[in-house]
């Protein structure tokens, strides 16, 4: 294939013309580029800690990390593809693959251990705080 670009700005490329500074991406691509993105990021977190493996946290870490990045990258899409620098939102939709997990491995270590114990109690007035 031959690439020329002509005087007037436009890419010549396999006999269709192109403007230079079309750089829009399919969407449809970049949201799957995300989703398996994040979801790799969170296979990966997962891995590193150590946990048994079993199929059942395998899918949940992919699945929760994949639709993390992915909700992110839907948030996204326009505002980064406008900007031509769709690459810094699969990025961030990478890391959210990474903290999903991390979040979710908190919860359940927070449930195994006994689970969480809040209490709210009203102020007295005999604090000293006025």
């Amino acid at each position: 294939m031959e690439r020329a670009t002509t005087t007037s700005g436009t890419l010549r490329h396999g006999g269709g013309d192109r403007h230079m500074d079309d750089h829009k991406f399919d969407p449809n691509h970049v949201l799957a580029a995300a989703f398996t993105i994040s979801s790799l990021g969170g296979l990966a977190a997962l891995l590193r800690s150590k946990q048994k493996l079993t199929w059942r946290t395998v899918i949940a870490a992919v699945l929760w990390s994949g639709i993390s990045g992915l909700l992110i990258a839907l948030a996204w899409f326009n505002y980064f593809n406008d900007q031509g620098n769709i690459y810094f939102l699969l990025f961030v939709s990478g890391l959210a693959g990474i903290g999903g997990t991390t979040v979710v491995d908190l919860v359940i270590q927070l449930f195994k251990a006994g689970g969480v114990n809040i209490t709210i109690s009203p102020k007295h007035k005999d604090d000293g705080d006025e």
